[in-house]
């Protein structure tokens, strides 16, 4: 039989894992810092984001089904991307869409960086939004909703404002357009939506299923009365 001390021992060391995860991971968790996951659940408003763009073929298409609905939406790009394809970053501005910033690079093993690489991910980025649109982003979601005191502390730093999720359409991992707008029926007032105009850099998943779903979610969610808020917008109204 296992003494007791181990077994409280081993019992405490799931559970502070357990809890670390959550802070780390869970897009709603504030344990390391500030953010905002969600608008206010009493009203019928609701954001639309998009992150790891832009992404040519994908964020184009994007931009031209949120115009038909005249839906406005916030993209958090990837900084190297859009220095690569700068037109489509001010096309979406142009179009009164946010842009946020998701980091110069989108690294998956970020989370195991110090505070000069999260610093540089996110000045870089911002160096390369003001240059394209001429203003500077006041929002910042890390890849992977991955939080820490080191990137709070940065995100303050660059006077950016965490932002993350409440809903999202899984559409980062490899799924159907009629997944993805099922998954919309589980939407309540007040989400933050995250859906996908591109892949990050370690991905090599098809990205088709976001821009084929994207007329019949914003369809479905029209229909139950909900409506779309630029995401400064919705969350400014958070009393």
């Amino acid at each position: 039989m296992t003494p007791w001390p181990q077994t409280l021992a081993a019992a405490a060391a799931l559970g502070a894992g357990a809890v670390a995860a959550y802070a780390l991971f869970w897009p709603r968790s504030t344990l390391l810092g500030p953010l905002v996951a969600h608008g206010p659940p009493d009203q019928p408003r609701i954001a639309l984001t998009f992150d790891d763009g832009p992404w040519p073929g994908a964020t184009d298409t994007v931009l031209s089904v949120l115009a038909s609905f005249r839906v406005p939406a916030a993209f958090f790009v990837i900084g190297r991307y859009a220095q690569r394809h700068p037109a489509l970053v001010r096309r979406a501005f142009d179009e009164g869409h946010l842009i946020g910033n998701h980091t110069f690079d989108h690294h998956r093993t970020g989370m195991f960086r110090a505070r000069d690489y999260w610093n540089s991910q996110i000045s870089r980025t911002q160096d390369v939004i003001r240059l394209i649109t001429g203003q500077t982003p006041a929002l910042f979601r890390p890849p992977m909703g991955f939080k820490s005191p080191i990137t709070a502390q940065a995100a303050r730093r660059h006077a950016c404002r965490v932002v993350t999720w409440s809903w999202r359409g899984f559409d980062g991992s490899a799924t159907t357009p009629d997944a993805i707008i099922a998954r919309a029926r589980r939407c309540v007032p007040g989400d933050i939506l995250l859906l996908h105009d591109g892949r990050d850099p370690a991905s090599r998943r098809p990205i088709g299923a976001t821009q084929a779903a994207l007329p019949g979610l914003i369809e479905s969610l029209l229909a139950r009365g909900l409506q779309f808020e630029r995401l400064d917008h919705l969350i400014a109204r958070i009393s």
